[in-house]
This record gives structure tokens, C-alpha cells and sequence, in this order.
């Protein structure tokens, strides 16, 4: 989340999240472990924690699930993203 000067904000449990986005190959996962290393940062890669949800059956891994299969080799759904990270963000 950002403010509207696009710096980050704290989430609603006062976490603060960064979140990087690119294409395959981009460079994502390297950027995020130098950030996570130097700042002290967990580092938590979307498709590890979509592949979990679909390993246990999860609701949210279902509706992945339906989504990976129809759209397969296209680009995932943020919202379903979106929501995933939100339901991490509520955890303890």
C-alpha cells in the first residue's frame, strides 16, 4: 500500500509491506532477497504462497486453482492475489 506521493504505509496491522511486481525473469525474487537482507525484511514470493494454498486444499488454493487451469501461460489474477495477501496480513 502507498500514499498518494507513492511512499509505503504501514498495512491495517501496522506491518509494512513492499510489494514488487514485473514480468518473468524480471528479477523480482533477486531484488527481494537483497531488500529482505538488508533491511531485515521477510521475504515472501506470491507463487510460493499460491503453490501452499493449492498443496492444502484451501479455499483460496480452489479459486486458484480454477484460475491457473483457464488461464494458463496468461498473466494471474491480482484480485485473487490481492486477497491472498490480505488473508496473510491478518495472521498473528
Amino acid at each position: 500500500m502507498t500514499d498518494p506521493g507513492g511512499s509505503p504505509t504501514a498495512s491495517a496491522t501496522g506491518r509494512r509491506i513492499l510489494l514488487l511486481v514485473g514480468s518473468v525473469g524480471a528479477g523480482k525474487g533477486t531484488q527481494a532477497a537483497a531488500l529482505s537482507s538488508e533491511l531485515g525484511l521477510a521475504h515472501l514470493a506470491s507463487g510460493n504462497l499460491f503453490r501452499k494454498a493449492l498443496r492444502d486444499g484451501s479455499p483460496l488454493g480452489e479459486q486458484a486453482r480454477a484460475y491457473i487451469e483457464s488461464q494458463a501461460g496468461k498473466h494471474f489474477d491480482p484480485k485473487v492475489a490481492e486477497t491472498l495477501l490480505r488473508m496473510l496480513d491478518a495472521r498473528p
